[in-house]
Order: structure tokens, then sequence, then C-alpha cells
């Protein structure tokens, strides 16, 4: 029997992933969680935020049958995932900064990452620098709004000029760098954007296709259970613009249900 994935994001970032699991894991059955109600939570008090974290995939599972979950932020990961591990018994994947690809295909071994405030202050990252980059010159960089930039132009194709023009600023200070880690699923889709303004090229390393993978192997020997829910975006704040919901079908999310 396939398995029921559910991906679980503040907004549209995690799509980026769903994606690559759908080329992956392509007999698998997805549902999408979409916590917009309470987007972006790169600016949420972490305390707060791990609370309501907990909280809404409490209701996401009290709906649907869930086979594996996989939490598609980076803030969400780092500050919940170890907890949700300790509550649910199905197999939890979470997606973190990819320091060690990029470590190792930096050839100056200069990096930036692009991160949300909250991502860039949790220790969790620090570890994964100190571990799989330890002698290489790691840049942070944390946009509070970089996040709602993307969102926006994922669903109203609109940009803000002036806040991709502050990111590009922010990367060329850093003349060495050579690879930028995208610590945070929206920003996937502002890579095209970024790169034409930068007008360099550097090695763009995301965590998508290693999530997925990862997702493949931690539902090895685990019994799919049946789901008549499938295909469905689960969100908290209701959808109710048609171009809206006609973007959700492109990534294969025919039906919308709110849960709060």
């Amino acid at each position: 029997m396939p398995h029921n994935i559910i991906i679980y994001d503040s907004g549209i970032g995690g799509l980026s992933i769903a994606r690559e699991i759908r080329r992956t894991v392509p007999d698998a059955r997805l549902s999408y969680a979409c916590d917009n109600a309470f987007f972006p939570y790169g600016d949420k008090e972490q305390t707060w935020l791990k609370e309501r974290i907990t909280t809404y995939v409490q209701n996401i599972v009290h709906t649907t049958s869930v086979d594996a979950l996989v939490v598609a932020c980076n803030t969400a990961s780092t500050l919940a995932l170890a907890h949700l591990r300790e509550i649910y018994d199905f197999p939890i994947i979470g997606v973190v900064p990819a320091i060690k690809p990029a470590a190792e295909q930096s050839a100056t071994q200069d990096i930036i990452v692009l991160a949300t405030p909250n991502t860039s202050e949790t220790p969790y990252l620090h570890d994964l620098i100190t571990r799989y980059a330890p002698r290489a010159h790691v840049h942070l960089i944390a946009h509070p709004e970089l996040a709602d930039v993307a969102e926006r132009f994922f669903w109203d194709d609109t940009i803000d000029d002036a806040i991709i023009t502050d990111v590009c600023a922010r990367i060329r200070t850093y003349a060495h760098a050579d690879t930028i880690v995208l610590a945070c699923t929206h920003y996937i889709f502002l890579q095209k954007t970024l790169q034409q303004k930068l007008r360099k090229t550097y090695n763009w390393i995301d965590s998508c296709s290693a999530v997925a993978r990862q997702t493949a192997r931690a539902l090895q020997g685990v019994e799919g259970t049946a789901n008549e829910q499938h295909n469905t975006c689960f969100v908290s704040k209701p959808l109710k613009n048609p171009a809206h919901l006609a973007r959700m079908k492109e990534y294969g999310f025919t039906h919308v249900h709110t849960i709060e």
C-alpha cells in the first residue's frame, strides 16, 4: 500500500521539497500542511513557536493518517524536530542547513549562509558549522523579510527589488565566497532572481535532494496506511484566491482543507 507523507512548512517553501519527493518516491501519497496563518516562522519568539509547531502537527495527525512527516522548514526543524520525535513513532524527517556539502564543494572555503533570523541564532546551525566546516569562513546573512519576498513571488509573481538588492549587496561584501547555502526552503524560489542580480557564478546548495533521499530511506520497512485525503493541502488560513488554488494544483495538491 502506498505511503502517506505529510510535508509541513509555514508557507510555500516546502513545495520545493514536495517536488523532489514526488520524483524520489513516486508511489507515495503526498499531502501538504501549510501553517500560513502564522507565516513566517523565521521571526517568531522561539518558545511560542515551538509550542505552535507542536500544536499544528498534532492537529494534522488527528485529521489524516501519517506514515512519515517531513518538516520542510529549517526554522521548525532546528527548534522542534527532536521534540516531535519524542511524541510520535512514525518517521519524522527534518531539513537542516546544508553546511557539509557546502564545505565539500567550496574551492575557496568561503561560504555564505542565507537563513532566517531564528535559524541563524540556533546553536544547531553553529554546531553544524563547527563540525563540518571548521576550516571555512562561514558568513551568515539573515534578512527578516526575505521569506516574505519569496512567498509573494510564488503567489503573485511580484518581486521586492529593494530587498533583493540589499541581500545581494550583503553577499558582495564577501568577495572570496564561492558557495551560497539556501538555509530556508523559501529561498529556493528566489535563487534565479538572486543569481541574475549578482552576475557572478556561485555554488548554490539546498537540502531538497538530501531530504527526499532520507524520506525514501526512512520509509523502508514502514507499512503504508489507507488515506483518502492525499493530494490535500491543509492550511491554517483559508486560501480564497482562485489563482492561489491553481498554484497549489500545479504542485499536485488538488484539494484544500482548513485546519487551525
